[in-house]
C-alpha cells in the first residue's frame, strides 16, 4: 500500500511539474528567479525568458555572466532600483517597468512583477514574471501625442467642439463656448430645452430643432446657420455642423460636431447683398430688388392684409438737369429719397424704379 501511495504521489507531482512547465513555456513573457542584489544574479529562468530578448542561455552566460542587471538599459536602472526599495518598505512585492537590451541592440519595454522570498539556504531572491509591453507603451505614447495635438488644436481654434449623447440628451462642449458666449451652456435635455431657451434666436429655433431631429433619426450629416445669444444679449451668427455616430447595432448614439463663429462673414455677405440691392445714388432699393420685395410681400400677406402701392414721379425733373446740370439733379433726387425714408415706416419698401420715379 505504501508503494502504491508513493507511486500515486510521484505521478501527481510529475503531472503538476509538467503543468507548471507548460504554463511557464506558454506564458506571454518569461519567468526568472534572481538574487536580491545589485547584479541580480540569475538562478533559474524559463526557456521563454532569453528567447523574448533574442538570446540563448549560452549567450546570457557568455555576455552577462547570468547577471540580469547587464541586460537592463542603464538609464532605467537607478529609477527602478529606487522604486523597488520604496515598494519593499510596504511589503514583499514589486511592480516596475523598464527597458531591456535585445541581442540585436534594440530596446523592449517589460513589465516586471515579482515577489521577494527567502530560500532554504537563507538567500533573498525575487521570483518574477516579465511581460513584453513594448507595443502597449508605444500605443500609450501615440495616444498621449494624439491628446496633446488635440489640446493644441482646441487651444488655438475659436471653434466650439461638442459631443451630443443622443439617448441621454446630454451635450459636452469644449471650453471655447464660454470664451465666445460668456456663460455656461445648457448641457442636459438640449434637444427639447435649447430651442425654447434663450441660447438660440427665436426665429432660428425651428432650424436648430430640425437639425437635431434629423441627426437623431439617422441622418449622417447636417449643417445649419443659426444665431446664438452672447452674454450681453447680442446674437452671433454661427454655423453648426453635426456628424452622426452609431452604436454596434447601427442605431444613432452620438453626434460629434462643431460650432463656428461666422458672424463677421454673415454680416459682410449681408452688407454686400444689401449694397447690390440698393441704388447707388439714393440709397433706396433698385428696380430689381424693389420688384422682388414687392412680389415676396404679396406672397406672404395674410388674406385680410391690405397693401398700398404708390408710384411717385418728380415733375419737370428734366428742366432741373437742363438748367442746373446733372449734379444738381442728383442732389435733388438724393434729398427726395431722404424725405421719403422719413415719411414711411421702416418695413415699407421704398425703391427707385426709374430715373425720377
Amino acid at each position: 500500500r505504501l508503494l502504491l501511495k508513493l507511486d500515486a504521489q510521484t505521478k501527481e507531482l510529475r503531472a503538476q511539474s509538467q503543468s507548471l512547465k507548460t504554463f511557464m513555456e506558454n506564458l506571454p513573457g518569461g519567468m526568472i528567479c534572481c538574487e536580491n542584489s545589485d547584479e541580480l544574479k540569475l538562478l533559474r529562468y524559463s526557456d521563454s525568458f532569453p528567447a523574448m530578448f533574442g538570446y540563448t542561455a549560452a549567450e546570457l552566460r557568455e555576455l552577462y555572466q547570468d547577471e540580469f542587471r547587464g541586460m537592463i538599459y542603464p538609464e532605467d536602472w537607478e529609477p527602478c532600483a529606487q522604486s523597488v526599495r520604496e515598494q519593499l518598505t510596504r511589503g514583499n512585492t514589486k511592480q516596475i517597468e523598464y527597458r531591456v537590451i535585445r541581442r540585436d541592440g534594440s530596446l523592449r519595454w517589460v513589465l516586471d512583477r515579482g515577489q521577494l522570498v527567502v530560500e532554504p539556504d537563507g538567500r533573498e531572491v525575487f521570483n518574477c514574471i516579465l511581460i513584453d509591453i513594448t507595443e502597449a507603451r508605444q500605443a500609450q505614447s501615440e495616444l498621449r501625442l494624439s491628446l496633446e495635438r488635440h489640446k493644441i488644436i482646441m487651444d488655438q481654434t475659436t471653434d466650439i467642439i461638442f459631443e451630443w449623447e443622443i439617448n441621454s440628451g446630454r451635450v459636452h462642449y469644449s471650453p471655447n463656448w464660454q470664451k465666445l458666449f460668456g456663460y455656461e451652456p445648457l448641457a442636459d435635455g438640449v434637444r427639447d430645452e435649447l430651442p425654447k431657451g434663450s441660447h438660440v434666436h427665436p426665429d432660428d429655433a425651428g432650424v436648430f430643432q430640425g437639425l437635431m431631429n434629423d441627426v437623431a433619426q439617422g441622418t449622417a450629416y447636417r449643417e445649419a446657420e443659426i444665431r446664438i445669444r452672447k452674454q450681453d444679449g447680442h446674437y452671433l451668427w454661427c454655423r453648426v455642423r453635426a456628424t452622426l455616430q452609431t452604436d454596434s447595432q447601427g442605431q444613432p448614439a452620438k453626434a460629434i460636431g462643431v460650432i463656428i463663429d461666422i458672424d463677421d462673414e454673415k454680416r459682410r455677405t449681408q452688407l454686400l447683398l444689401d449694397q447690390a440691392a440698393r441704388d447707388a445714388l439714393t440709397g433706396l432699393y433698385n428696380k430689381g430688388a424693389t420688384e422682388d420685395l414687392i412680389r415676396r410681400r404679396l406672397e406672404e400677406r395674410l388674406p385680410n392684409h391690405r397693401l398700398a402701392y404708390i408710384i411717385i414721379d418728380v415733375d419737370n425733373f428734366k428742366q432741373v438737369n437742363d438748367i442746373f446740370g446733372h449734379l444738381s439733379g442728383d442732389v435733388i433726387l438724393a434729398d427726395i429719397a431722404g424725405m421719403l425714408q422719413k415719411q414711411f415706416r421702416g418695413d415699407d419698401i421704398i425703391g427707385r424704379i426709374g430715373g425720377d420715379e
